[in-house]
């Protein structure tokens, strides 16, 4: 299969710039990797008032006995953000399964979350959510770079481009298996409907 396309317009798929705004609660992607950058940037977001809660979601991984998740967790509470406002899923061992567990444990009235994880899989993760959650109706979405480079430089990363290019042959895959579904990115906004 041969790209047409921009290195630019790559990582605007993958990675699309979008505007933040207040949800009750934030879904934080567990991760083995970057832990320092989600939970400084997450920290941050709580502070500035984006979310009151955080469901941080991730299993055992990687043949390591404590969950992502309560690895993290301990983190936030280190950086900051009281042990009451965190909630952990410790199951999941991906992306959609962080949603569908998540999903299990929330308010079936949850209208909108604001998600948080590397940038490789921003797009994915709306993607995910709008696929496995039907309740959902609006996300923020943002994604942390905890790599040597600007997101416009991103090729020059190897283990980014190694990530942003893998997120580009799943995409296809993941949307035929119906594990996600498409979204709209219209000035800023992450569309579901597509409105």
């Amino acid at each position: 299969m041969v790209f047409d396309v921009t290195r630019q317009e790559i990582i605007d798929y993958i990675a699309p710039e979008t505007k933040l705004f207040r949800c009750e609660y934030a879904l934080l992607f567990g991760s083995r990797h970057g832990q320092i950058h989600l939970v400084a940037e997450t920290v941050h977001l709580f502070e500035r008032r984006y979310f009151e809660k955080v469901l941080v979601c991730g299993g055992s991984t990687h043949g390591c006995d404590k969950p992502e998740a309560v690895e993290i967790a301990e983190k936030l509470i280190a950086g900051g953000i009281p042990s009451d406002r965190i909630v952990t899923e410790c199951a999941s061992t991906n992306t959609g399964e962080n949603v569908v567990f998540a999903r299990q444990m929330m308010d079936e009235t949850l209208r909108d979350i604001f998600l948080i994880g590397k940038i490789y899989a921003k797009r994915r993760y709306a993607m995910t959510v709008k696929a496995q959650w039907n309740s959902i109706e609006h996300v923020a979405c943002h994604g942390i770079n905890y790599f040597d480079v600007p997101r416009t430089q991103w090729w020059k990363s190897r283990p980014l481009r190694a990530s942003v290019m893998s997120e580009l042959r799943k995409i296809p895959r993941y949307l035929q298996l119906g594990y996600i579904s498409e979204v709209v990115i219209r000035d800023g906004d992450i569309l579901f409907d597509g409105d």
